[in-house]
């Protein structure tokens, strides 16, 4: 009988068995797709031009070198587009941060004719694709009207308008109105966070003689601490990458997005040939490593209240 029972929980382990093993196997076979790019990029980045000749190095390179680092910088101004890029990219983040905060709480907790009119119209722009306004934009900041002082303008300078093209004051004015990128979804992920917070903490603030302002900041701001930091990483990751509306509306001026669209060009402008032409590619690579080091940095440090925020308002994907 022993033998028996043994032999049944044996065949009712081995399909258990079996599918946490095809399991596993599915899980490390999609952390190496996804791993596998940034891998190649690393070990390419610190390999030695002597490597690239010894077809016994596939993975792990025998000379690790700096010196493609300080190679790349020689042929590309990487200084002038990393500064471009962030500011762009910390500025508004930090717009959006702030703006989208105090709309998600209105939203969340206060009752107004056309309420959710609003708040279906915002959630319409998640869905919108930036191709089909982005030349309403272009024409909106190359001949930007200025309020109040257009008078004046226009009889120093003879136009009433101001060109903002390759500059980054539309970024700016986007998030600071809270028409910067991704705007909806980070309104959508206050207004889920706060309507999770206790009714009572803004009760008892009442009671004690706050305001609605004085609440928010003072009470409900710093409890959305998680949101905060989810947001700030989003926007400035996004901003980071947003090549197509950066390569409209800063066209001259490149910035890290639409740097790495044409990485190969810049750096054959700035040195036409090599001693081996694989060495362009370990140049790319390096590039491509500097581009994203920032970024590796932010979420090592934020991830911890990105995965807080994602689980108290609910988000997914």
């Amino acid at each position: 009988m022993s033998i028996q029972r043994s032999l049944k929980t044996g065949t009712k382990k081995a399909p258990q068995m079996f599918l946490s093993l095809f399991r596993y196997v599915i899980l490390i076979g999609l952390i190496f797709y996804i791993l596998y790019p940034f891998i190649f990029m690393l070990v390419s980045a610190f390999r030695d031009q002597s490597d690239l000749l010894d077809p016994s190095v596939v993975w792990i390179t025998r000379r690790f070198t700096l010196k493609n680092f300080s190679e790349f910088l020689k042929l590309v101004d990487f200084n002038d587009i990393l500064g471009r890029t962030a500011l762009i990219s910390l500025c508004s983040a930090f717009f959006q941060t702030f703006v989208c905060g105090l709309t998600g709480y209105g939203f969340a907790r206060f009752n107004f004719k056309g309420k959710k009119i609003l708040f279906a119209l915002l959630i319409f722009t998640m869905i919108v694709p930036p191709q089909t306004y982005i030349l309403q934009l272009f024409l909106l900041f190359r001949l930007f009207p200025v309020p109040f002082f257009g008078g004046l303008l226009e009889k120093l300078t003879g136009s009433s308008t101001v060109n903002m093209i390759n500059t980054p004051l539309p970024f700016l004015f986007q998030a600071a109105l809270g028409m910067g990128l991704r705007s909806g979804l980070f309104i959508y992920i206050y207004r889920q966070f706060f309507r999770s917070l206790p009714k009572e903490l803004e009760n008892a603030a009442r009671i004690d003689g706050s305001n609605a302002f004085h609440t928010y900041f003072r009470i409900m701001l710093p409890n959305a601490l998680p949101s905060m930091v989810t947001v700030a990483m989003l926007s400035m990751v996004w901003n980071w990458n947003d090549a197509f509306s950066q390569s409209f509306l800063s066209m001259s001026k490149s910035t890290i997005a639409t740097f790495l669209s044409s990485i190969r060009v810049s750096i054959t402008a700035g040195s036409m040939q090599f001693e081996n032409p694989a060495y362009l590619y370990v140049l790319m690579q390096t590039g491509m490593l500097l581009c994203i080091t920032p970024l590796v940095f932010l979420f090592l440090f934020g991830q911890k209240f990105f995965i807080e925020s994602v689980d108290k308002t609910g988000l997914v994907g």
